[in-house]
């Protein structure tokens, strides 16, 4: 809605055409709202977009672990329920972009088929992803297909990320001495997954839809870095503070 070119993680601009102005281009974009029904669009224009969309994918949400209540009911849950609506309308899958933390707080193993378990989660943002993957889950005649990315990083190799935000936003204030003692166990995993990997993944479910169909796919990476390492990354560089996690 408030982008109308698509940009990588490297910063790099893909041009896009808007879709009521050629709808033939090769890569088009509409504007709308994933709060509002039909994502804000008119009849007119999703039954012209029903004749080219093969399959849907949503991932727009606020990731801020702190918001306001209202605006995870508007876009994390509210837009997972338009976006499903506008699947159904349109006889196509749903590729819904949730989040490895709708286990909230339970512990242990954990199948993909316990998603209807609600036992506390560590901040409103993982209780709105699981309302919303559930409610997907359950919605009738959805075609649906789930990527469930860890804690998204920068590119592979390069570390090239367009935003730096919730790990990167508590790692500056870590460095900068901000944040000196925090809880945390020093053999507690960080589920760390590289932007371009969790693209990866979407873009392989979103090209099989159909074996794809009633799955959840878990973006996480080959294996967690603990915090021990995370801190002893840190003591590398003279200029930065190392937390104590407590």
């Amino acid at each position: 809605h408030r982008k109308q070119t698509i940009v990588d993680s490297a910063g790099r601009e893909f041009p896009a055409t808007d879709f009521a102005a050629d709808p033939a281009a090769p890569v088009t974009y509409v504007c709308g709202d994933v709060r509002e029904p039909g994502f804000g669009l008119s009849t007119e224009l999703r039954a012209a977009l029903a004749e080219r969309v093969e399959v849907l994918v949503h991932s727009a949400a606020t990731t801020d672990f702190a918001a306001a209540e209202e605006l995870y009911q508007e876009l994390n849950v509210g837009g997972a329920r338009n976006a499903a609506a506008l699947a159904l309308e349109w006889g196509v899958p749903l590729v819904y972009v949730s989040t490895a933390y709708v286990c909230g707080r339970r512990d242990g193993v954990i199948t993909e088929d316990q998603h209807g378990e609600d036992s506390g989660f560590g901040n409103p943002y993982e209780q709105s992803k699981f309302t919303a993957e559930r409610y997907i889950r359950d919605c009738p005649g959805l075609g649906w297909a789930i990527v469930r990315p860890g804690i998204v990083t920068g590119r592979t190799g390069t570390g090239a990320i367009r935003d730096k935000k919730n790990l990167y936003t508590v790692v500056r204030l870590i460095t900068e001495g901000k944040l000196r003692t925090l809880p945390g166990r020093y053999d507690a995993d960080l589920a760390l997954a590289p932007v371009d990997f969790v693209a990866a993944v979407v873009t392989a479910v979103v090209a099989d839809t159909g074996r794809a169909r009633g799955r959840t796919f878990h973006a996480v990476g080959a294996g967690g870095v603990s915090l021990r390492v995370m801190s002893d990354v840190f003591a590398e560089y003279p200029s930065f503070e190392v937390a104590r996690f407590v």
